[in-house]
């Protein structure tokens, strides 16, 4: 058998996941309504992920991958067998991208993960394209949907609280919309991760994804 050196100099792109996810409503009770702080122990139901999507960036044709919980989920608020998948996927990943990733969706999901007892994904790096549009850019609104607006993209569907507590209540149609909603989202979000990652690119000269 003849053993060879690997070739030197060969670069090896990073696998790189953009994911965003649903939750559930929390439930809970208080005396009054009104802004006020509401202690952990009158929330009688945690938040769940109802619904998630992802797509590894820089692989033509986009592929969208996403998983919805079942109505008979919703109603338990089980989210376990739904999110295996995606930790598969995390624990692959050398970049986690995401709008609003590292305040919410990534630690939505490592609280559900450690809920189950499952060990930590691999720890990957994160880019936060919120952080990226407010670090870097004075607009009007750092939102999703501003910033599709000004590119003239398609707008996010919407979302009522009346979806959501019929998703909450394990309705099939609406469940389904919740999953196409997530799924447009990732479709979405590529597109302003990619436009962000060319023009800092151009700026600066460094790659965001080294």
């Amino acid at each position: 058998m003849q053993l060879e050196d690997p070739p030197q100099g060969l670069k090896i792109p990073p696998k790189v996941l953009y994911f965003d996810i649903e939750t559930a409503l929390l439930k809970t009770t208080v005396f009054q309504a009104g802004e006020q702080w509401i202690r952990w122990q009158d929330v009688e139901s945690d938040t769940f992920v109802m619904c998630w999507g992802a797509a590894w960036m820089h692989k033509e044709p986009l592929k969208v991958l996403s998983e919805c919980v079942t109505p008979k989920e919703a109603k338990k608020r089980d989210d376990k067998n739904c999110l295996w998948r995606l930790w598969e996927l995390m624990d692959d990943a050398d970049y986690i991208v995401g709008h609003n990733m590292r305040s919410f969706d990534w630690k939505i999901v490592n609280m559900r993960f450690i809920t189950f007892g499952w060990d930590a994904p691999f720890d990957s790096k994160i880019v936060d394209t919120l952080s990226l549009s407010r670090r870097r850019f004075r607009a009007i609104s750092h939102s999703m949907d501003s910033w599709l607006r000004r590119w003239g993209e398609e707008q996010k569907e919407e979302m009522t609280r009346k979806d959501w507590e019929l998703c909450l209540g394990g309705d099939e149609k609406t469940l389904k919309k919740m999953h196409r909603y997530c799924r447009n989202d990732i479709k979405r979000g590529v597109k302003i991760a990619e436009r962000f990652e060319k023009y800092i690119v151009s700026a600066t000269g460094k790659e965001l994804f080294r």
